[in-house]
Order: C-alpha cells, then sequence, then structure tokens
C-alpha cells in the first residue's frame, strides 16, 4: 500500500486521468468470464449473470453506515467516510471500487494474508464478517453513490 501511494503521488491529475482511461478500457474477467463495468464500480447485473455469487446491497448499506453492535462490527463510515469515499491519508477510498476487489481484499484482511493496516485496524474488524457480510457490503460499496439525495455537491477533497 505504501508503494502504491509513493508513487500515486507523483502523477499529475492529467496522469491519473491517464492512467484510469487505459485501466478502464482493458478486458477484465472472473474465471473467463467476460464483466462489463458499471459507472464507478461493477455492474451487478452482469456479475450475476455470470454466475458470481453477490449479495445484497441493503444489508451491506446497513454495515457500512451503522455497523453491528451485537457483533461489535463498527461501521466502515465511522474510518472511511460517507458511502467509503475515503479520509486521506489514512483510510483509501472503498466506494465505488469493482466489486471482486473489495470481497478479495475484505478476505486477505479476514485471513491476516494482509497485515498493512495500522494496529490491525481492518483485520480486527474483518474477523467478525461473515462470508456473507463481505458479499454484502461488497455489493453495496461498488455501486455506492459519492454524493447524499438532497445534497449533490461533492466535497472539494473528493474531486478528481
Amino acid at each position: 500500500m505504501f508503494v502504491m501511494n509513493a508513487n500515486a503521488k507523483g502523477l499529475t491529475p492529467q496522469d491519473r486521468k491517464d492512467v484510469a482511461a487505459y485501466v478502464n478500457s482493458l478486458n477484465n474477467s472472473f474465471e473467463g468470464k467476460q464483466l462489463s463495468e458499471a459507472h464507478g464500480g461493477s455492474d451487478m447485473a452482469a456479475l450475476k449473470e455470470n454466475g458470481v455469487k453477490v449479495g445484497a446491497a441493503y444489508r451491506g448499506k446497513s454495515i457500512v453506515d451503522f455497523g453491528d453492535s451485537g457483533r461489535s462490527i463498527p461501521a466502515c463510515r465511522s474510518c472511511h467516510g460517507y458511502n467509503g469515499r475515503g479520509v486521506g491519508p489514512m483510510y483509501p477510498r472503498i466506494g465505488e471500487q469493482k466489486f471482486q476487489y473489495l470481497v478479495n481484499q475484505l478476505n486477505k484482511w479476514r485471513d491476516a494474508s494482509r497485515a498493512n493496516d495500522p494496529q490491525g485496524q481492518m483485520r480486527a474488524v474483518a474477523k467478525k464478517l461473515t462470508d456473507e457480510d463481505i458479499l454484502n457490503v461488497a455489493t453495496y460499496l461498488t455501486q455506492a453513490p459519492q454524493t447524499k439525495q438532497g445534497d449533490s455537491r461533492i466535497p472539494p477533497e473528493h474531486l478528481p
């Protein structure tokens, strides 16, 4: 993560747009099946059509917004901000990420194969998530809008 941060800091705004355009032009696949992406995240309908197991967005939204106090799971937004917009430099943007990326990273935090989180914060949270929780959270976050209903303004720190 720190290597990527160092590399990204050296990019100009135009470099970032060029990299994003290039990555968006690449064909993405899951077990050899082509996937089409929706704006900002993954196209959940296409994933379902291709046999990928997805979660229930409304259940994911509940965890993102409120967590689960009965299982001592904090809300994702308590660190990552509204709909996972990110709170730099410590907490990256997780909203509008690709579905499979979110699922993979949450699983890696849970099994501790990814361990570059300060003070083990993500590992501690992910350990409490079930497979269903991970699918639900990833389903919601990949589609999570940056703006709130009735407030279409994106805060300046989240503008491209």
